[in-house]
């Protein structure tokens, strides 16, 4: 479990660091964070959700709220990966410090995460490359990976290293995921099932190996079902609910049974699933973008920057617009 924790804090520094590279080559490109902002407030992507008790409804203030809390509550209170990794510390007190100090940092991640959709939104605005007639990509899962080869790409090992940083976001959590599962199945199934089994690492290395193989088959299931982060978040929060409840009802009260728990799992699960699954899309439709793929050039006001949008060439032989920094010391510029 301390490789898997180690393995964890060398995957978080790269998630970091790609995050950072993101926003900085952006706000580059873009005259700064301000502009950043300025052009998402004006193209409508900074906007407060609005408040709603409609469970059809996908982003409102309310279940983004319940959302937050009741999965953030059931990772950190009854999730396996995260209790494992609290129970390799050395004891409760230095368990209570480590959980305080990743407060602050999975918050500013997330954050970080905003920023970075901002930057791309405002990079791609004029030229949308998912909903182009000769679109270099596909999924709206690709649009980071696209945007730091076409930014980044002239600069050695930058690209590569925030490509790990990506795939460091799944793989720290699958990794632990994994080693959850190989735990929990052995010490839950494999040894009451065989008693006089003498379990050893070599048995837990052999799980991790089958659950391994199950998530690899299920990738392919999932990445059919639609987008990757909505699909993760639905699949997450039906299971995030009803094991919260499992363990607060652990924790309150001392007359729940075995069987009474079972079935109050079952229900959610599938009243879950029906909120989630059954009824009719209401999210909002997609905001409006542009496929304007000619030389831009973009005036900045009241900023030091002036950032001239040109044309390149890319692997798929489709013109999209590059930005070029240049300093220039007027508030306002027109330009032909």
């Amino acid at each position: 479990m301390k490789a898997v924790l180690w393995a964890d804090v060398f995957q978080a520094a790269l998630m970091f660091v790609c995050l950072f590279a993101v926003i900085v080559q952006g706000c580059l490109l873009l005259g700064g964070i301000r502009a950043v902002f300025d052009i998402a407030d004006e193209g409508g992507r900074l906007f407060i959700p609005k408040f709603s008790f409609d469970l059809g409804a996908h982003y409102t203030f309310i279940n983004i709220f319940a959302q937050g809390m009741i999965i953030t509550m059931s990772s950190y209170g009854g999730g396996q990966c995260q209790v494992q990794r609290l129970m390799t510390v050395r004891n409760l007190k230095r368990s209570r410090i480590a959980t305080f100090i990743s407060i602050p940092m999975i918050v500013s991640f997330q954050l970080l995460c905003c920023v970075c959709g901002l930057v791309l939104y405002a990079y791609f605005r004029y030229c949308d490359p998912m909903s182009s007639n000769n679109t270099p990509i596909h999924s709206a899962d690709q649009l980071m990976p696209y945007f730091i080869s076409v930014t980044l790409g002239h600069l050695p090992g930058i690209p590569g290293l925030c490509i790990c940083g990506i795939f460091s976001a799944s793989l720290s959590t699958v990794s632990s995921a994994i080693n959850s599962l190989a735990s929990v199945a052995t010490e839950d199934f494999i040894r009451p099932m065989f008693p006089k089994l003498n379990v050893t690492a070599l048995h837990t290395k052999i799980m991790s190996l089958v659950f391994g193989i199950v998530c690899i088959a299920l990738s392919f299931i999932i990445a059919s079902l639609g987008h990757l982060i909505k699909m993760s978040v639905i699949i997450y929060g039906n299971l995030a609910g009803p094991n919260l409840a499992v363990f607060l009802l652990a924790a309150c009260t001392t007359t729940a049974n075995e069987g009474g728990v079972i079935l109050g799992i079952v229900t959610s699960i599938i009243l879950a699933c029906c909120i989630s699954f059954i009824p009719e899309n209401k999210t909002d439709p997609f905001l409006p973008l542009s496929n304007e793929c000619t030389s831009l050039e973009q005036t900045q006001l009241n900023t030091s920057f002036v950032s001239t949008f040109t044309s390149f060439q890319n692997y798929t032989k489709y013109s999209y617009s590059n930005a070029t920094v240049t300093t220039f010391n007027a508030t306002t510029t027109d330009e032909g």
